[in-house]
């Protein structure tokens, strides 16, 4: 999936269309490009250097970073009640993204003979 197609996800997400954003195309394009690399480096996925490029990730983290640059994008637009929504939507998938897990064995010590 491209930037582009992760960036248009959240426009849609957010209910706003492309004309919100037409004021100044390329510094909606540079922002944009920001927004989305801050989203990748706190998921742990790899920046990009164009709308164009592609990034992988599985299934959760799209979820996760189309959520984020939702988040993002109403911040930057003075949005605030969408803000809060995206917010907690965010934190929350983020934290699906970013678990851990790991198994716990439950085993009786023993003396080894050397305490």
């Amino acid at each position: 999936m491209s930037g582009l197609d992760i960036l248009n996800k959240a426009i849609l997400l957010l209910g706003y269309n492309q004309a919100t954003f037409s004021d100044n195309k390329s510094d909606f394009n540079i922002r944009a490009l920001d927004v989305i690399n801050n989203i990748c480096i706190d998921l742990g996925l790899t920046t990009i250097d164009s709308l164009t490029s592609i990034i992988t990730a599985d299934k959760r983290k799209f979820d996760a970073l189309t959520t984020g640059v939702a988040m993002l994008l109403s911040l930057l637009e003075g949005d605030t009640n969408k803000n809060i929504i995206f917010t907690g939507l965010y934190n929350a998938k983020r934290a699906i993204c970013l678990k851990t897990s790991s198994v716990v064995e439950d085993v009786m010590p023993y003396d080894d003979g050397g305490v």
